[in-house]
């Protein structure tokens, strides 16, 4: 059962004083219960915006509302907004990785047979690692979800101690060979480290 849902927007030209009004634009919307604002490493001038809905109601709301005129105002939309449902499990894992010092989001999108195909296999392949990562404290928390009205598009999230580490995990080469049999694949993708700029609203 979902609890509730991510909208993940990506940020060109990015402002983190900008940013940040955009938060306090969102902040007192009914049914809103975090905030994310991050800047990308590997690209500065990029940057994510993630607001936790309670509900689908509660960000159509937001949508038709003044304030979200005002949210608007202080973003350059590059990419999305993408939604993504979040189920009770993930939900506590997007806590973890907002707690982790760096977050690391990423897009999939395949709109070929073959490249759902190897989208399905490297999630899978995801998965099966993901409780010897947890176990090896190598990850702090991840999500393998589907974009909501977009099943063609795939959104991960995960947490990491640092940069370095999460680079060093994927350059091992069952990892690298698994990654590069899909990325040819795809429509689109998109993998960045991000840093947060702000504490995410309790």
């Amino acid at each position: 059962m979902s609890t509730s849902l991510l909208d993940i927007t990506i940020v060109s030209n990015f402002d983190a004083a900008e940013a940040l009004r955009a938060k306090d634009a969102a902040s007192d919307a009914l049914g809103l219960q975090s905030v994310y604002i991050g800047q990308e490493v590997e690209d500065p001038s990029q940057g994510y915006c993630v607001l936790q809905w309670g509900s689908l109601s509660a960000r159509d709301a937001f949508l038709r509302s003044a304030a979200y005129e005002t949210y608007a105002r202080h973003l350059t939309v590059a990419h999305g907004p993408f939604v993504a449902y979040l189920s009770e499990a993930n939900s506590a894992a997007y806590a973890t990785i907002l707690a982790a010092p760096v977050q690391k989001i990423g897009f999939l999108v395949a709109r070929t047979d073959l490249g759902r195909e190897r989208v399905r296999g490297i999630m899978d392949f995801a998965r099966a690692g993901r409780e010897e990562r947890a176990e090896k404290h190598e990850i702090m928390g991840e999500i393998i979800t589907a974009a909501v009205d977009d099943e063609d598009c795939s959104v991960v999230l995960d947490g990491w101690e640092s940069v370095e580490k999460h680079r060093a995990y994927a350059a091992r080469g069952v990892n690298t060979s698994a990654m590069s049999e899909v990325i040819h694949t795809l429509d689109w993708f998109s993998s960045r480290h991000v840093l947060s700029c702000a504490e995410s609203m309790p």
